[in-house]
């Protein structure tokens, strides 16, 4: 009885001084200077097929910054990606950045701005981490570890992303600079 009762405050005085987080989100949560990253995650539908990476962005800084470039080793390539409507056809196209406003957020969700991943070689089971490096203007580079998921991860933070949940990004295979969806 007394080594039973030993074991049990020994195991919770170590979980009080233990940080242990509160939610998923603070698991995701990434930080260089100002800039803070929410929620990583990766929709890969079809093994060797292009993904799609989301986050969000707050600038806790006095200064606007600009997400200029995305890597990874778990793809060929990575570009930064927005949609837009031309004539009533949802096309995507590359673009050079994203804004992130002092005091402010982006958001690369699914049907807006986000992240492709060309040539994606990493496991397409949810729950796989796939590790991104995150280029700003002005805060350099911050590393991310994104999670696969088939749709957006739940909390308190996802609520906050926004994003229509399927963005056109089911039901299609390919994802080449300058095509239509």
């Amino acid at each position: 009885m007394f080594l039973r009762a030993l074991a049990l405050s020994t195991l919770l005085a170590f979980a009080s001084i233990t940080a242990i987080p509160a939610s998923a989100d603070e698991m995701q949560e990434f930080r260089t200077g100002d800039i803070v990253v929410h929620i990583p995650w990766v929709r890969a539908i079809v093994p060797n097929r292009p993904a799609a990476g989301y986050l969000m962005i707050h600038n806790n800084g006095t200064a606007d910054d600009r997400l200029i470039g995305v890597s990874t080793p778990a793809a060929e390539r990575a570009e930064l990606h927005s949609h837009s409507m031309n004539d009533g056809v949802m096309q995507m196209r590359p673009i050079e950045a994203v804004d992130v406003p002092a005091g402010g957020k982006a958001r690369l969700t699914p049907g807006a701005d986000h992240i492709m991943l060309f040539g994606f070689t990493a496991d397409t089971e949810a729950g796989t981490v796939v590790p991104l490096m995150l280029t700003f203007e002005n805060a350099g580079m911050l590393h991310v570890d994104a999670v696969v998921a088939r749709e957006q991860p739940e909390g308190p933070m996802a609520g906050q992303m926004g994003g229509d949940g399927d963005g056109g990004h089911s039901g299609h295979d390919d994802h080449g600079s300058g095509h239509s969806e």
